[in-house]
């Protein structure tokens, strides 16, 4: 990361090969083509823009903005898909979150920027963490890291799948999430990790089969970073916390006041704020009047959350305490593990 950034090679000194077809497109690669709201525009200039504009502008605030689907959409980064399709090195970047941490040093700046950028500069250290782990071990894009857990999630509801898929639930912060990324190819770190908790533990769904599924829509799809990140929150890593994300709490705590929520499932919009969370509690009248019938308009529940959630914690846990379990975690840890001594061995912070 210290060494010299090379330099732009001389292009006029590249030989055209004969016979060259070019680069194959997506119809002829049988490459399902996805519909986006395009919010980026590609390459190296555009990268540079919007590194500049988050650490000079956008990014004070990070560490505390990265959490709400509503802030995290201006407070991060957005360089994730730059990064994926090589427009922009870590190097680069994190020559220049250097710079700028000297610069707010040296001129005593205290306004939340330096803490900004070391929680952000944190997170690329995990990204080149994650893909590692992938290089080191690549059969993770199909296989449980922690083969024990081989024979739980063995069977497959379709229609929770698709209601999950399509962003159909019942559950609005997780309905929201999956249709505004679908939308724009983009989603903040939790609520990704909230899509895939629910369609993990909730709805007891194999991370193989959900994480094919949302490869589709991220725009900055890295496969190190993804795969291990699906992993990590369906349970079966064996060196990670098992962390369920409540979506109910979720839309508490990032979006109180059901601006995102309404955004993006509109069937919900005349609903009353203290019904938002809860809509299928609404009264046969309350319903009419709002225009959002349950089940018609908007659909129940797909599962019991409590239940759900208590029933998974029971599969997993089962399975976390046996001795062969206990064994493979070890083998796991010695391969994957960070090797930095630290009070906690929780690698899943909020990325």
């Amino acid at each position: 990361m210290n060494s010299e950034i090379l330099e732009t090679p001389n292009i006029s000194k590249f030989i055209t090969l004969k016979n060259a077809s070019g680069l194959l497109n997506h119809e002829e690669l049988s490459i399902k083509k996805i519909i986006f709201d395009k919010l980026y525009k590609g390459g190296e200039s555009e990268a540079k823009k919007t590194m500049s504009s988050f650490l000079n502008n956008r990014g004070q605030h990070y560490s505390k903005e990265m959490s709400s689907p509503l802030s995290a959409f201006s407070s991060c980064s957005r360089l994730s898909s730059y990064i994926t399709y090589g427009n922009i090195s870590i190097k680069q970047i994190l020559r220049e979150i250097k710079n700028q941490q000297k610069y707010l040093r040296e001129n005593k700046i205290r306004t939340g920027w330096l803490k900004s950028l070391s929680s952000f500069s944190s997170r690329l250290r995990w990204h080149c963490h994650f893909i590692q782990k992938l290089e080191m071990q690549p059969d993770l894009e199909f296989t449980n890291m922690v083969r024990s857990y081989d024979l739980i999630r063995n069977t497959f509801n379709k229609d929770s799948f698709d209601r999950w898929a399509n962003g159909n639930t019942g559950f609005p912060m997780v309905d929201a999430c999956m249709r505004s990324l679908k939308a724009n190819g983009w989603i903040n770190f939790r609520m990704r990790a909230m899509l895939v908790s629910f369609a993990s533990y909730n709805l007891w769904l194999d991370w193989r089969i959900t994480s094919k599924y949302l490869s589709n829509y991220f725009i900055d799809y890295e496969p190190g970073i993804h795969y291990n990140q699906f992993q990590m929150q369906s349970g079966v890593t064996g060196i990670n916390a098992i962390r369920i994300y409540n979506p109910i709490k979720q839309q508490e705590d990032h979006d109180p006041n059901a601006i995102f929520v309404r955004k993006w499932v509109p069937e919900l919009r005349n609903v009353p704020l203290e019904y938002i969370q809860y809509p299928h509690l609404l009264s046969e009248k309350m319903q009419i009047k709002t225009g959002c019938i349950i089940g018609k308009n908007y659909p129940e529940p797909v599962v019991d959350l409590k239940k759900s959630t208590l029933k998974a914690k029971k599969e997993i846990y089962k399975v976390k305490g046996s001795g062969e379990a206990k064994n493979q975690s070890k083998a796991a840890y010695l391969m994957h593990g960070s090797r930095k001594k630290s009070k906690s061995l929780n690698l899943f912070s909020n990325r």
